[in-house]
Formats: C-alpha cells, sequence, structure tokens
C-alpha cells in the first residue's frame, strides 16, 4: 500500500486481503488456466487462514 497513508494496520490489513491473493493467483497462473470456480475453493481456504491469523480482510464475492 504505497500510494496512499492509512492510519490503522486493521485498515491496512482490509485494503490488502484477499486481493493480495487474487493477484498471486493472476501472477502465477498462465491466463489459458485461470478460472474462477477452480480459484474460488483456494480463495475460501485461505479465508480460513486469515480467520486464524486474525486478519481484516475485505468482503469475498461469490462470482468473478
Amino acid at each position: 500500500m504505497w500510494t496512499e497513508y492509512i492510519k490503522y494496520p486493521t485498515k491496512v490489513q482490509y485494503q490488502i486481503f484477499p486481493r493480495i491473493s487474487a493477484l498471486s493467483e493472476v501472477l502465477w497462473s498462465p491466463k489459458q488456466s485461470r478460472d474462477w470456480t477452480d480459484f474460488e475453493p483456494r480463495l475460501r481456504a485461505q479465508i480460513k487462514r486469515y480467520d486464524l491469523w486474525r486478519v481484516h480482510y475485505g468482503p469475498v464475492v461469490d462470482t468473478p
């Protein structure tokens, strides 16, 4: 988050998560193999990790 000043760490987390997971998916997956139905279960598993880490994350949309 280099584009703006955010006063609270929880707000930084909210702005970054789960966007960082989606960005990683796009950068690490070949374009032809990107598929929401494939990504969504892995994202749900990652959300469980965020909960364990007590990360404040933004909402997850159910469809692309």
